[in-house]
Formats: C-alpha cells, sequence, structure tokens
C-alpha cells in the first residue's frame, strides 16, 4: 500500500515541487511533517470529484469551464485525505501538497501510481497538423509486418497487436494513458506509436515520457481557439522534438515544411529529413526523398531515394501527402530491424489506409467516394488537390466533365477564424461544395454555415444542406460516373454531436445505405429532385432569416409561379405579368404551412406583407430574373452538358431531331410545346433529375435582351443558331436587330457555335480567331461549308443526303428538314455519337405538333404548319407545297404572320407575289388582318368565320391543302374540329 511520503517524494524530485502545508502551517521540508500523516495508506489518484473515495489523493486541475480548487471540499466530503494544488487553500485538517503545475503533478503521480509502465517498451510520438493518424497507422502495420507487438494511440482509437479499443481524445489524459499503457505492458508490446496533439503537450498529458523517436509531419491553422496565436501553436508542437525527446533517438522531420526547418534547429539527437522536392538532395542529412511520383484513384507509387539507395514503392493510399506519411513511416520505421524478412516494398504495398483518411467506399456507378477526417484548410485543399489529379482525363470529343462534388462543414465550439478558410481551400479544387452541419456542438448549425461563408466572394458553386445525412444522399445523388465525392470533416468518427448529445452517425454505413436504395421510376414531376435548403435564399438574394426560422423551416421541395398548385414546402415565385401580378395571391398560398413567396421588391404591398408575414416573404428586383437565376443553379448542380438552340425557323424540329439521336446514347432534359421563353426555359430546368446527361434547350425571343437572360441561365456547351429571318420584327425592328439579338447566345457558349454557311451575317464568328476560343463550324449547300449537305434524293416518303461524306435519311420529304436535321446531326457527332446512332436517331418519329405535319382528312392530304409562321418559312412551306404531288390540285388555308411590326405589309405582300407566281390565289383562303395583303379570293378575320362558311367542306377529295400561319391564329382549330 502507498502512502503520502511516497507521493511527496515523487513530487519533490521534479522542478514543481514548492512545498506542502497542513493545518494552516506550511513546510518547506515535508521530512518534518508529523510522521501519522506521511504514513497513512492512499488509495487512489482522482482529479473528478465524481470517481473520489475513501483515503484518495485529490488532485486540483484549474480547466476552462471548472476549477478543480473549487470542488477540493467536495472531495474531502467524499474521502479525500489530501489534495494536490497550485495554492494553498484556507482548509484546515487537510494535507496539501503545493506545486506551479498540477497537471504536471498529475502526470507524475500517474506514472508513479501505474508502476511507469511506459517504461517497457519504447515510444515513438508523431505531431503535425495533418498526418499523424495516417503516419501512425502506417507505423503500426509496419511494425506488425516485421515482427513486433505494438501499441497504437490516437484519434481513431487504441490499438494493441491490431485489436481495436475506444478512446476520448487523440491523446488521452494521463490517468487513462497510464492505464492504456499498463494493458500494453500486459500484452508484452514492444512498441508504442502515438499521435501526440498540441493539446497533449499544453495540457502536460504526455509529460514526464521519453520518445525514442519524434516526427513531424506538418503545421498549418488549426485549434486557435486554444493557442493565443499561430506561433504559440508552433512553439507547443516544438516541445516534442526538445523537452519529450530522447537524446539518444532520432526525430524525423518534413523539411517541405516551412517549420520543419525550424525544428530541425532545436530538435535533440539525431535528425532524418523528408522531402517530396528534389531541390533539397543533398542540402540535408539523412534525406529521405520521394520522385517519380504517380498515383490514379485506386494507388500511388514512387521511388525512395535514401542517400545513393533506391527503392520503388506502391501502396493503396493515393496522392502526395499519403506519399509523404508513406516516407515519414519508413523513416520512423527504418532502424528497426526486419524479423519477418518480407522486405519493406512488400509491407508498403499491402498496408491499409486508415480509417478515415481518404476511405474509398466502394460501389457499381463508377464514383470515387472518399471519406476524409480533413478538417482544416490545408487539409482540405491537400485532399482535393490530391483528388483532382484522379478526375479521368476527356477525350478529343466534347463530354460532361468529370466533377468534384465536396461535403464540408466545420465543427463547433472550435476554431472560427479557419472556417471561411475551409471554404476556399474546398472551392479551389471543387466543382461543387455542399456545406452542411458537421458537429455542431453547443452552437447553432446556421451560424457556423454562416461563418464559413464569410469574406467568400464567389459563391456560384456552394450549395447549401444543413442536415448532413441528406446532403451526403444529395451528393451522391448529384454525382455521375467519373465523378469524385468527398465527404470532408468526420472521418473515422461515428457519431455527431449537438447540444452535448452524440447521435450515432457512421458516414459509411449512410453511404452504402443510399447506395443500396432501389431506382423508383415513380417521381412527382412536379417535387424537386434535390433539396433546397432555405439558407441557400439567404446565398442567392441576402435574405436574412431569423434563428427561429432557420430552426423549424429546413426546406422546399417544390418550385411553383402557379398559386393553385401550391402545397406545403414551397417556393413561391410571383411573376408579374401584364394583367395580373403574382404577388396579390401570397396571402392565400401562405395558407400552407412552411411555404415562402419571392415578390418584387416595388410590389405596393410588399412592405405590409414583410410585417405580416416576416421571413416568409422574400423580396427581389425581379422574381422573373430570380427564377431563371434559381434554375441556372440547378444546371450548374447537375453538372449536365448543355445545348442551346435558336433561329428564326425550324427551331423546334432541330430540337427533336437532335433530341431523338442523343436519346440513343443518354438521357436529354428538353422544353416541350412553346416553353422556350423566359419562364418556359427555367420551368423546364427545374424538372431536371439525376438520369439527365444532357439538356437540349430551345430559346426563343421576341425582344432584346431575352437571349441575353437565357444564355445567362443556360451557360450552353453548345450553341446553334439556325437561321436569321424576318421574324418578331415588332421589337427587333430588322433582320440586323434578329441577328444582333440571336448571335448573344455565342457569347456565353463554351465549346462550339454551330451556324448556317450561307448568310454572311456570320462571317465576323467565322474569322474571329481572338476574343473566344470555342470550335466554330458552319453548314451550309456550299461546298466552303465545314459540313457540306449535297447529294440530296428526294423520295415519296423520305430524302436521303449527305453531310460531307456520310450519308443519312429522314423519314420526310420536306427538303428544308434536310438542313434542321444536318445542325442536330452535327451537334451530335460534337458529343462523339456514331454515324449508325445518328442515323437510328433521325428515323425516329418527330414529336412536333403542328409543324408540317402531314395528316389524310376527307380523302386529301393535309399540311399541319400553324405552329409559327414567318415570311422564310411561309415561303418553305408554300414552295413544298406547290412541288408535292404537282398533279394534285392545290389548296391551303394562310393566315397572318405576326409580330413583323412595320415591315409586316410588305412581307404579307412578297407572300401574294409568290402565290400569284404560281398562279394560285384563287385556291387560297386567308385568316385574319394582315393576310389580306395576300390577294386571296376568299378571306376571313378569323377561324370561326372560315368555319362558318362551310367552304373548306367544297375542297375536293384527293387535294393537297396547306395549313400555315402564326400560333396566335389558332388554325389548329380547323384540324381539331
Amino acid at each position: 500500500m502507498r502512502k503520502i511520503k511516497d507521493y511527496v517524494q515523487i513530487i519533490r524530485e521534479d522542478v514543481i515541487y514548492q512545498n506542502c502545508c497542513y493545518n494552516g502551517v506550511t513546510y518547506l521540508n515535508s521530512q518534518d511533517l508529523p510522521l501519522e500523516l506521511l504514513n497513512q495508506n492512499i488509495a487512489h489518484l482522482s482529479v473528478n470529484t465524481k470517481s473520489v473515495t475513501e483515503n484518495d489523493i485529490f488532485i486540483c486541475i484549474k480547466g476552462y469551464a471548472v476549477d478543480g480548487h473549487d470542488m477540493a471540499q467536495e472531495a474531502i466530503r467524499k474521502g479525500a485525505i489530501a489534495l494536490v494544488v497550485e495554492r494553498e487553500l484556507p482548509l484546515d485538517h487537510i494535507f496539501q501538497i503545493v506545486v506551479e503545475d498540477s497537471r504536471k503533478a498529475m502526470a507524475i503521480l500517474a506514472k508513479y501510481e501505474y508502476q511507469a509502465p511506459a517504461d517497457s517498451f519504447k515510444l515513438i510520438g508523431i505531431t503535425g497538423t495533418n498526418g499523424k493518424t495516417t503516419t501512425a497507422w502506417l507505423v503500426m502495420q509496419i511494425l506488425i509486418a516485421k515482427g513486433y507487438k505494438t501499441g497504437m494511440i490516437g484519434t481513431i482509437g487504441y490499438y494493441i497487436n491490431g485489436v481495436q479499443y475506444e478512446s476520448e481524445r487523440t491523446t488521452p489524459d494521463v490517468m487513462e494513458l497510464n492505464q492504456i499503457f499498463c494493458q500494453m505492458r500486459d500484452a508484452g508490446v514492444e512498441y508504442v506509436v502515438m499521435e501526440v496533439s498540441s493539446h497533449a503537450i499544453a495540457l502536460s498529458r504526455v509529460y514526464g515520457l521519453k520518445f525514442e523517436t519524434t516526427a513531424f509531419t506538418n503545421l498549418s491553422q488549426d485549434h486557435l481557439d486554444f493557442h493565443k496565436d499561430m506561433q504559440d501553436y508552433a512553439n507547443t508542437k516544438l516541445k516534442l522534438f526538445t523537452d519529450l525527446q530522447d537524446r539518444k533517438g532520432n526525430a524525423v522531420i518534413n523539411i517541405d515544411d516551412a517549420f520543419g526547418k525550424e525544428i530541425i534547429r532545436e530538435a535533440v539527437g539525431s535528425i532524418k529529413t523528408l522531402s517530396l522536392n528534389n531541390h533539397n538532395r543533398g542540402v540535408y542529412p539523412n534525406l529521405y526523398l520521394a520522385q517519380d511520383i504517380c498515383f490514379d484513384i485506386q494507388k500511388s507509387a514512387f521511388t525512395l531515394s535514401i542517400d545513393k539507395l533506391e527503392k520503388r514503392f506502391e501502396t493503396s493510399l493515393i496522392g502526395d501527402y499519403n506519399i509523404q506519411n508513406c516516407i515519414t513511416a519508413i523513416a520512423i520505421t527504418d532502424d528497426i530491424e526486419d524479423k519477418s524478412g518480407i522486405g519493406i516494398e512488400e509491407i508498403i504495398r499491402t498496408i491499409k489506409p486508415a480509417k478515415g483518411r481518404i476511405e474509398s467506399v466502394q460501389n457499381h456507378q463508377g464514383i470515387g467516394i472518399y471519406i476524409d477526417y480533413a478538417h482544416t484548410p490545408d487539409a482540405v485543399e491537400n485532399v482535393l488537390k490530391n483528388l483532382s489529379r484522379c478526375k479521368p482525363q476527356p477525350n478529343k470529343h466534347i463530354e460532361r466533365k468529370s466533377r468534384i462534388i465536396t461535403l464540408l462543414g466545420a465543427g463547433g465550439n472550435r476554431d472560427k477564424m479557419k472556417r471561411p478558410l475551409m471554404t476556399k481551400a474546398a472551392l479551389k479544387y471543387s466543382d461543387l461544395l455542399i456545406l452542411c452541419d458537421d458537429n455542431p456542438r453547443d452552437e447553432v448549425p446556421s451560424e457556423i454555415i454562416l461563418d464559413m461563408l464569410s469574406g467568400i466572394e464567389t459563391t456560384d458553386q456552394i450549395l447549401i444542406l444543413r442536415d448532413r445525412k441528406k446532403a451526403i444522399h444529395q451528393a451522391l445523388k448529384l454525382a455521375k460516373k467519373g465523378d469524385i465525392v468527398l465527404i470532408a470533416g468526420k472521418g473515422h468518427e461515428t457519431y455527431q454531436e449537438i447540444n452535448g448529445v452524440k447521435y450515432p452517425f457512421n458516414e459509411c454505413d449512410i453511404v452504402n445505405e443510399f447506395l443500396s436504395m432501389p431506382d423508383l421510376d415513380e417521381h412527382d414531376d412536379e417535387k424537386l429532385s434535390i433539396e433546397v435548403d432555405i439558407m441557400n435564399f439567404s446565398l442567392w438574394f441576402a435574405h436574412e432569416f431569423n434563428t427561429e426560422s432557420l430552426k423549424t423551416f429546413k426546406s422546399i421541395d417544390f418550385i411553383s409561379t402557379d398559386s393553385r398548385k401550391v402545397k406545403e414546402n414551397t417556393l413561391f415565385i410571383a411573376l408579374k405579368g401584364e394583367k395580373f401580378d403574382g404577388a396579390d395571391y401570397c396571402e392565400s398560398v401562405l395558407k400552407n404551412d412552411n411555404v415562402i413567396c419571392l415578390i418584387n421588391q416595388n410590389y405596393a404591398k410588399a412592405d405590409e406583407l414583410k410585417k405580416q408575414y416576416h421571413d416568409r416573404i422574400i423580396c427581389v428586383a425581379d422574381t422573373q430574373k430570380a427564377y431563371g437565376f434559381i434554375a441556372g443553379k440547378f444546371l450548374t448542380y447537375y453538372g449536365i452538358i448543355k445545348i442551346a438552340l435558336t433561329g428564326s425557323t425550324g427551331k423546334t424540329t432541330t430540337k427533336a431531331y437532335l433530341y431523338n439521336i442523343l436519346s440513343e446514347k443518354y438521357q436529354v432534359l428538353t422544353n416541350s410545346g412553346n416553353e422556350n421563353n423566359l419562364i418556359g426555359v427555367p420551368k423546364t430546368i427545374l424538372n431536371i433529375n439525376p438520369s439527365h446527361e444532357i439538356a437540349v434547350l430551345e430559346c426563343g425571343t421576341n425582344q432584346f435582351g431575352e437571349i441575353r437572360q437565357l444564355a445567362e441561365i443556360v451557360k450552353p456547351d453548345i450553341s446553334l443558331i439556325i437561321n436569321i429571318g424576318p421574324s418578331h420584327l415588332e421589337f427587333l425592328e430588322n433582320e440586323e436587330g434578329v441577328f444582333r439579338e440571336k448571335s448573344v447566345l455565342f457569347d456565353y457558349t463554351k465549346e462550339v457555335i454551330i451556324f448556317p454557311e450561307n448568310d454572311s451575317k456570320f462571317d465576323r464568328f467565322k474569322h474571329d480567331n481572338q476574343s473566344r476560343d470555342y470550335e466554330k463550324l458552319s453548314i451550309g449547300e456550299s461546298a466552303s461549308s465545314d459540313f457540306n449537305i449535297h447529294s440530296i434524293l428526294e423520295g415519296q416518303d423520305k430524302i436521303e443526303f449527305k453531310l460531307n461524306e456520310e450519308s443519312y435519311q429522314i423519314n420526310d420529304n420536306v427538303r428544308f428538314k434536310v438542313t434542321n436535321a444536318s445542325f442536330a446531326i452535327v451537334a451530335a457527332k460534337q458529343l462523339g455519337l456514331s454515324a449508325h446512332e445518328i442515323q437510328n436517331g433521325l428515323l425516329k418519329s418527330l414529336n412536333v405538333s403542328y409543324r408540317m405535319k402531314k395528316m389524310e382528312m376527307n380523302g386529301s392530304l393535309w399540311l399541319v404548319d400553324c405552329y409559327n409562321a414567318n415570311p422564310v418559312s411561309m415561303k418553305s412551306a408554300i414552295h413544298y407545297w406547290m412541288k408535292l404531288n404537282p398533279q394534285k390540285k392545290h389548296y391551303a388555308v394562310l393566315g397572318d404572320m405576326l409580330e413583323l411590326g412595320k415591315l409586316s405589309e410588305i412581307y404579307h405582300q412578297e407572300i401574294h407575289e409568290i402565290l400569284v407566281g404560281y398562279n394560285i390565289v384563287e385556291s387560297v383562303f386567308s385568316v385574319g388582318q394582315m393576310s389580306r395583303f395576300y390577294g386571296s379570293h376568299h378571306h376571313f378575320e378569323g377561324v370561326d368565320e372560315l368555319v362558318g362558311s362551310k367552304m373548306l367542306d367544297q375542297i375536293p377529295s384527293d387535294s393537297v391543302v396547306l395549313i400555315k400561319a402564326s400560333h396566335g391564329i389558332h388554325l389548329e382549330r380547323l384540324i381539331e374540329r
């Protein structure tokens, strides 16, 4: 049984001892104390009043939240008979040992209490901001492989001869540490490798230990919630190489880190240096130099030079920093005899990465999924920098580029200064960064996210989803084959700490849970395919939600511009039309739970609504632009290939051909009907789902500025302008105005622009070799075209043609559709589709309503094209109609060509001249106001008037009938009747 005098003697041997006191008397010489006191038996040491028992020594530790000196009386009530204190306490009848540092006293006494277990094996200590865990893990595996009984202590728990045990801290407190050492001693352990954190050094958890080998990995910002500044942080780590280093041992130092060079000047004992930089060859002693580094998504390889000796290594660990960890582990263990005879090359080839350190999750989707503990700016950047080098390289065709999707949070109650630095580090290499919760601890999660966004200038790549589990699922949902998903911050941890409670949270299990989910075919077409955390609205529209709103209303599932369709968890975008303002319906839609309204800030009742509904009203400058902005964000999140097309005629037919062709190989998102404007395009985009690989988006315009807005939303990889003609001249003035408006699309295009060869207005694009680096491709029947249409053979129900030297066929005999098909072919070829795939797509039925559609009615062939009309398409339709079955009688119902502005009368008169040329004026029925200029003998103001006249019933059977007008004339009613 140990006695008080034994503990006093142990402490007196250390410089921290000051004196003893008892009953108000100070004894400088402890031998003067009453003998009956010195001979009292001691049961245990204790630093926590909860564990104090009879006859214990209670050590008063001054912590951050609680000062043990204030708990002394409680310890005495529970049976403590002696105290270790940093100041004499006014307590009678209790023996007090006064020391300068009670933490160090605890380390010394614990070592004595457990009979110095660390003296029975050799200690290896590793410090640094990042890489400690992996390096310690590698050292343990190497030593076990070499034939030694080995222990390891660190962030992922402690191991004894390969068996894992849980631990609360990277470096346990001295009591727990000595208990672990005892277990290791009892197991016959010969070497123990430890992660030595700066906290452990500063809090004297490793005081009194001597490390035979020490190692330094790197230094970057971390733990400034604990250390007063980076210099204090660095100086603390330095103590491992000065105060705690066995002078007969080795220090292994990474000299690629600036602080490593400082350690070399201060460290005691022998020095080994490490580098990946060939410039250090011959400069530093005992240099372990890694060269010829290469790695991919599965492994790394490098040549290690030690003096003149070179060895080639291969490892399943990936990345430069893991090679640094490898050579650190090799340098630490290099002088230790290999009793197994395996050889270090084979050992390194077979070792496994540490739990949560670039831990790969296997899957069948072809996605690189990695879980990593990176939670400092430097660690985040290093992991992503190395993963970025593993991305597959695109081939010569345009294809979806592999992306890095990073999921990142920051721990609560920790260094706040590093939070925005982590975000910046992630943005350097991430194509998409999802910000989410980590371990919020006692902080409000939304405030941590705001800290991470502080000072961040660009947020284009950022998506917020605080719920970490949902964020993991969302990251995986957005990833496609070839992508890399990094789930950073928690690594090996199997819990999430919220308000002092640790909830089970195993990220590997969460990933596998998602991967095992069945693909659900049923999908709510109105529901967004990803959740949108309402914090994104703060990011996008500078809207400040109060804390309570952020707690209770997490995310939205629907976006709607139709108040009749609003349901729970909807963002209602109040668009303003000529005759209505959606904001008028806000009070109605807000009757639903968790609904937010986006309204124009100049709406007359905006202030009144905000006062009544607070956070549920978001004011923006223009709700229509906000709608497009959100849609553009969605395109970014999915990272798909984007094709935009416009033109005066043939847009929809070209889009249909292109959709059919690309569908041979890809899942394609495209707009339907007339949804090609500033409302229709965003609506289409928000229907995107994870299966989509390409978006083919038709872009229409009827006034200046609309194509620019659409192009800003889409930011296309490939753009097509089919043609330029006199359409929408009411606002675009003339053909030059049409060109100026539509050609803006090319200004936003990244890879390829495609345009008609025969239109001189596009010459500036053909010859522009300075401003843009996109590829420029022209199409036409001229030999100077990049893609020359020739050898056109028109059959009864098909047309064969060549595009350069490749032959194609369309199941149609409308000649101008050859040009539409050719534009689609050229776009598809940029994506690597074969001629066979393209031809299969061309043969599919075009899903185009009332666009030169052939129909059998009343024994006649009707050509129905009443979706759109302008002078170009009207002339083409008439020429085609007259050439079709020329032996038969021909009749036409021709309506107004709308939106031609001041030149409308002239353009309608041009059609009259064509009809006169064919001598067909008497067989034409005209409908509308401007169509009177066609000179028809049968004119009607509207469709109903024509129907009521019964004149169409007089058309003989076996005729060829053309129906053509702008959609606003509604000639489709002739068919629907």
